[in-house]
């Protein structure tokens, strides 16, 4: 992992009075914006959004200044396998964006009328990157190589990280690192070794469920206590050491205290009714807002997964929308609406009651996203 923090600093700095504000009488509210990760030229799609949740194009085509990458090669979807790829600061005055094919994360700044404007482009060492973590004005970003999403934890003393290849990896050396926590010291600092690890699923289980793979993860404080919430994907190395047909698609649940140790709370909970009647390869996580429930992508089942949240998780829609190809998603900060990135278009969804329920309905579904090889997706909502 790479990070920088000089820069950020200085850059929040430099653009501290550039504070964006929608006034009432504004047709727009906020912003959606997807990431194309085209190889030759990476691209960002810049939609503004309208009160009741719909939106339109201002720039179908906006350089991040680098290049795309393709990961996840020959499946033309879910290039990056990872999470977070785009990312947009809490102050929501900046989105973050990885060059994954020229090993550089670009920062762009929210204009007035939630266009972006390119100011600057970050260099980082080694491949990648793929997924981005901000806590302040400190940057982490991972590599591919092993890491599949990374993540602070909300009282940022903890770096969370998810291990995509955690099946494959538990065959080769034995190890079981579902999920891995380093611990973040004053400085910004990670511990030169992780505080714990975890995983749902052991190899030779007497379930006979396969290894579990993941790539995106929620951390969410409720009444003061930490949950780390991951949808896993069962279609990676199973009990025999092969790649066998995938399994139904599970979340799990783990406490993580102030010291960054996880302790299981909920795991291997189906998307379906069981194990064996279900969604397949969950791989992204979005909340609501009061955090009373959450919805999971199930990319090549072409559908979103609702389930409650109160500690513990329980299944309520086993489709509640569907779509080509979902690989991300973002909901808005007034909880009222759920964008999911598809195969060639995005989604915009009202969310039931108000925002405190987790049905969805479609309002609209603007094109102009590539129809291979877009990961990444950010939406904020100003007043």
């Amino acid at each position: 992992m790479f990070h920088f923090q000089m820069f950020f600093s200085a850059l929040l700095t430099t653009f501290l009075l550039s504070c964006v504000q929608a006034s009432p009488s504004s047709e727009f509210v906020g912003g959606v914006y997807a990431m194309s990760n085209n190889l030759d030229a990476n691209t960002m799609v810049v939609y503004a959004r309208r009160r009741n949740g719909t939106l339109k194009l201002l720039d179908a085509a906006l350089s991040t200044g680098g290049k795309g990458a393709e990961i996840n090669v020959g499946m033309g979807f879910d290039p990056l396998f990872s999470a977070n790829s785009v990312v947009i600061t809490p102050d929501n005055k900046f989105v973050l964006a990885v060059n994954a094919g020229s090993s550089s994360v670009s920062v762009l700044e929210v204009q007035p009328d939630f266009s972006l404007l390119l100011v600057h482009v970050q260099p980082v060492a080694g491949l990648g990157p793929t997924s981005i973590a901000v806590s302040g004005n400190l940057v982490y970003v991972s590599s591919p190589d092993a890491d599949a999403a990374i993540q602070f934890s909300p009282d940022r003393r903890s770096l969370v990280v998810s291990d995509l290849f955690f099946g494959f990896n538990a065959l080769r050396t034995g190890t079981v690192n579902e999920i891995v926590v380093f611990s973040v010291d004053k400085f910004g600092h990670l511990s030169t070794a992780p505080v714990s690890t975890a995983t749902s699923t052991e190899l030779n289980n007497a379930e006979g469920r396969n290894l579990p793979g993941e790539i995106g993860f929620e951390i969410v404080r409720s009444r003061d206590v930490q949950y780390v919430v991951v949808p896993e994907a069962r279609g990676l190395a199973g009990a025999d050491g092969m790649s066998p047909a995938d399994q139904v698609a599970s979340v799990s649940t783990w406490r993580l205290d102030s010291r960054g140790r996880l302790f299981p709370v909920q795991l291997d909970v189906p998307t379906g009714s069981s194990v064996t009647s279900g969604q397949v390869d969950s791989c992204r996580i979005e909340f609501s807002a009061d955090l009373r429930h959450f919805w999971v992508t199930n990319t090549p089942s072409n559908s979103i997964s609702a389930f409650s949240f109160n500690r513990k998780i329980s299944s309520l829609e086993e489709v509640a929308a569907t779509g080509t190809f979902p690989v991300d998603l973002w909901r808005s900060r007034d909880g009222k609406f759920l964008y999911p990135l598809f195969a060639g278009s995005v989604g915009a969804f009202e969310v039931s009651k108000g925002g405190r329920g987790a049905g969805l309905t479609l309002i609209q579904k603007p094109m102009n996203v590539p129809e291979m090889n877009a990961q990444g997706i950010v939406a904020f909502y100003l007043v």
